[in-house]
């Protein structure tokens, strides 16, 4: 029973080995983060490999939403005049 129980442990602690490992000891451990922590990663480095400037986008698209307003506020002043 000895080397089972050794081994059974051994492996919970390569278990959490690898979990602090991966998530560098940032979060508590829930499926849900582990699962989006991941999946994050996965997405910034595929958006890294295609060379997307994410603060570009970021830039663009406030740009985007001032000039809705802008043409809002311009379309509502010219129905109102």
């Amino acid at each position: 029973m000895e080397p089972f129980s050794y081994h059974i442990s051994l492996l919970y602690t390569w278990i959490g080995w690898l979990y602090f490992f991966f998530t560098r000891g940032r979060s508590e451990f829930e499926l849900g983060s582990f699962k989006e922590y991941h999946t994050q990663r996965a997405k910034e480095a595929r958006l890294a490999e295609a060379g997307f400037d994410v603060d570009r986008h970021e830039q663009l698209t406030r740009l985007r939403d001032r000039y809705k307003r802008s043409l809002a506020a311009h379309a509502s002043a010219v129905a109102g005049a």
